[in-house]
């Protein structure tokens, strides 16, 4: 086993012990979440903490990748 096959494996023991708590904190500063919304035929952009804390909404993709990386955050799409 190589040191980075190591690292995994210590990073999926300390995420399958967590905490209730400290699951729903986990990534709040890092992570921040997009899930295309569609409303009256219109499609815009939630962006959301790690938390599910709506953060904004937006009306383009690449706007609402932009928003998180201008907050020093970590954007991850949600389907």
């Amino acid at each position: 086993m190589n040191q980075q096959d190591s690292k995994m494996d210590q990073a999926r023991h300390l995420l399958r012990n967590l905490s209730s708590q400290a699951f729903l904190t986990f990534g709040v500063n890092q992570i921040a979440y997009i899930r295309a919304i569609r409303e009256g035929g219109e499609v815009a952009y939630g962006l959301y903490a790690a938390d599910g804390s709506e953060l904004a909404l937006i009306d383009s993709f690449n706007g609402a990748i932009m928003a998180a990386r201008q907050n020093d955050l970590e954007p991850v799409t949600l389907q």
